[in-house]
């Protein structure tokens, strides 16, 4: 798209939202049509994002001792994340980004719409052990077109009582992408799966990569049982179209 057509198109999706949202009114549409959702995530996250640079966000998620953390720094190429086999252990949300995002400050408008508040940098990895905001990370390793998210455990609690949810809802709901790693303990955790597929499947589909940690026995029959269970409880009968890849990573 030509930078210079951002603003109108920009202004047209707005007017076209504003008048959806009337007509919707006007013809006392049921419940079941969540206009005024849709204008949410066209007014907060599509229309922030269209201008022609905006990166790819990706969020890697999963349960307690998953090994978020571990795969987020072998993408960034440095240990900006804290790991460890304590489950929740990190309680908020860690972005990584190209050093350029840094200096941007149309960019961070943007983001900032988004998001809700500008994150502030990581300067000790231990902060993140620690409830709050999330920080942010610049890597040399990562290309200018992608935005990668760490986020908490999120079944780290009681049902209902979740310590780190709020934290992973905000990242699930900012992602264009998902990077979901799950275990043979947790695969087939409802709480888990029904919790994202709120988020993703909402309004419209974010699609995903799934990544099983999982011991070197098993076959490659029971990864892809046990993943597509996963997807289907993500996705219900659009799982074969959602789901970008499966990976497997061995429990050693």
């Amino acid at each position: 798209m030509n930078p210079d057509h951002y603003p109108a198109l920009q202004r047209a999706l707005r007017d076209l939202t504003e008048a959806t949202a009337k007509q919707a009114e006007a013809l006392c549409l049921p419940a079941r049509f969540d206009v005024a959702g849709w204008q949410r995530v066209v007014n907060k996250k599509l229309l922030p994002r269209m201008r022609p640079d905006f990166p790819l966000v990706v969020a890697l998620c999963g349960g307690g001792s998953s090994g978020k953390s571990t795969l987020f720094n072998a993408l960034l190429g440095a240990r900006a994340s804290v790991t460890g086999g304590k489950a929740g252990l990190n309680q908020r949300c860690l972005i990584a980004m190209a050093p350029q995002w840094a200096e941007d400050d149309d960019f961070w408008a943007a983001f900032f719409e988004s998001f809700g508040y500008r994150p502030e940098p990581l300067k000790d990895p231990l902060a993140l052990t620690e409830p709050g905001d999330p920080l942010y990370t610049t890597s040399e390793h990562l290309p200018p077109g992608l935005l990668m998210i760490d986020t908490p455990d999120f079944d780290t609690g009681a049902s209902q009582q979740f310590t780190n949810r709020q934290q992973a809802e905000q990242a699930l709901a900012l992602a264009d992408l998902l990077i979901y790693i799950f275990t043979n303990a947790n695969y087939n955790n409802r709480d888990n799966t029904d919790f994202m597929a709120r988020i993703l499947t909402d309004i419209g589909v974010r699609k995903s990569f799934l990544v099983y940690r999982v011991y070197p026995d098993f076959s490659d029959q029971e990864v892809t049982d046990h993943a597509a269970l996963v997807a289907a409880h993500l996705y219900g009968d659009a799982a074969e179209s959602a789901v970008l890849g499966l990976y497997r990573v061995d429990e050693s």
